[in-house]
């Protein structure tokens, strides 16, 4: 239902797109895009695949890392938060 949303959005093709605590930022469509294809990668394929193989939280982690270019950009800020999850700080 998520995922459908994002699409319906994309189809009207808007130029600005407001984050939370962001105000609006251009380029709404691309991002929107972007986000899309995160979401096969998270939601989809990734997760599926953790499920189905048993892996552990650190696995799943790893593989959205791998295959997750905005993650990967970012993950090492991520990680040196101390407010972030368990998850994340490597527990």
């Amino acid at each position: 239902m998520y995922v459908d949303s994002v699409k319906k959005l994309i189809a009207r093709n808007p130029r600005y797109i407001a984050y939370t605590h962001h105000l609006l930022v251009p380029n709404a469509t691309d991002l929107l895009n972007r986000h899309l294809r995160q979401l096969d990668v998270w939601g989809g394929k990734a997760a599926e695949e953790a499920v189905k193989e048993g892996l552990s939280v650190s696995d799943l982690e790893r593989i959205l890392v791998e295959r997750d270019q905005d993650l990967r950009r970012v993950y090492d800020r991520l990680r040196n938060m101390s407010s972030l999850s368990p998850v994340w700080n490597g527990c």
